[in-house]
């Protein structure tokens, strides 16, 4: 029981550092980056949508995946990893840009594996 609790901090912590590299205001950027654009130049950069109206272009994925957490003990006041545990992940984005002129005037992020759709600009 003692060893889920460390591999659940770790975990905690981990999220946290990863939500470190990135505040609020530099998210809501990133996900606003295509709006105004070309529906063309959203589909360079990502893709080609795969639904599609005059009105609204849709991009949605799903995935699973693997991922390996280590079984940590403690053995003489040390933790010590003694293997590994798989599980099965998800990732889903839905990605909907709202359309006005072959442009795109507002668009939303739906989904726990959105940076394939809301890729970090380039600089």
């Amino acid at each position: 029981m003692y060893s889920h609790r460390i591999h659940a901090g770790l975990f905690v912590g981990a999220l946290l550092i990863l939500a470190a590299c990135e505040n609020p205001k530099m998210t809501a950027t990133r996900q606003s980056q295509f709006n105004g654009k070309t529906l063309d130049e959203v589909i360079t950069v990502i893709g080609p949508p795969t639904e599609r109206s005059r009105s609204e272009a849709i991009w949605s994925f799903r995935e699973t995946y693997v991922f390996h957490s280590p079984n940590t003990v403690l053995i003489d006041n040390k933790l010590v990893t003694i293997g590994t545990t798989p599980h099965e992940g998800v990732r889903t984005c839905t990605f909907r840009a709202t359309l006005a002129q072959g442009r795109v005037a507002a668009s939303t992020y739906r989904g726990n594996g959105c940076m394939r759709y809301a890729p970090k600009p380039s600089e």
